[in-house]
C-alpha cells in the first residue's frame, strides 16, 4: 500500500521570503493517489505565538479539485513578526500523509518620522517634499511609497487610495 502523496506551494511567494501583512497568502497543493474517489483533507495552521505552537482560526478558504486542495488566507489575517505553519492532512484508502509549509509575517518598519514642507499648498499647483529618517526594519533596503485619497470621504478604505510611486 501506498499513502497519498502531497506537494504544497505558495501561490507567487518564495519559499524563505516573508509576507506582508496586508497581502492575500495562497497555498496550493497537488495530491497523488492510487485511491483519488476516496481522498479527504484537514488543514491546520499554527503560529509561534510566545515560543509555543498553537493552532490559531483565520478567515480562510479552501478549495479542492480533482487532485487539489488549496487554502487561501484573506489579507491582514496573520499577525506581524509571527511565524506560521501551514500543514495539510491528506488520507485515502490507502493511508495518511502530512506535509507543511512555514512563512514568517513580515513587521512594519518602526521609529522613524515624515515630514513635508510646505505644510500647505493647492494640489497639482505646489510643489511638496517629503523627508523620511530614522526609521528601523530588519528587512533593508527600505522602500518608500506614497498615495493619496482624492476626496475626505475616501480617507480609511485604503482600496480607494491613488497612488503616486516609490
Amino acid at each position: 500500500t501506498q499513502a497519498p502523496g502531497v506537494l504544497l506551494t505558495f501561490k507567487d511567494k518564495l519559499l524563505g521570503q516573508k509576507l506582508n501583512p496586508e497581502d492575500e497568502l495562497i497555498i496550493e497543493s497537488t495530491i497523488y493517489s492510487k485511491k483519488p474517489s476516496t481522498v479527504t483533507y484537514d488543514w491546520s495552521i499554527l503560529n509561534n505565538a510566545e515560543g509555543t505552537l498553537n493552532v490559531v482560526t483565520l478567515p480562510s478558504s479552501a478549495y479542492i479539485g480533482s487532485n487539489t486542495a488549496s487554502l487561501k488566507i484573506l489579507p491582514n489575517a496573520l499577525s506581524q513578526g509571527l511565524l506560521y505553519e501551514f500543514r495539510l492532512t491528506v488520507q485515502d484508502q490507502l493511508g495518511t500523509t502530512t506535509t507543511s509549509l512555514q512563512i514568517e509575517v513580515n513587521t512594519i518598519p518602526t521609529g522613524g518620522l515624515i515630514t513635508v514642507q510646505p505644510t500647505n499648498g493647492l494640489a497639482f499647483i505646489s510643489k511638496f517634499l517629503f523627508n523620511t529618517q530614522n526609521w528601523a526594519d530588519q528587512d533593508l533596503p527600505l522602500q518608500y511609497g506614497f498615495a493619496y485619497y482624492q476626496s475626505q470621504a475616501d480617507i480609511g478604505d485604503k482600496s480607494k487610495l491613488v497612488s503616486i510611486g516609490y
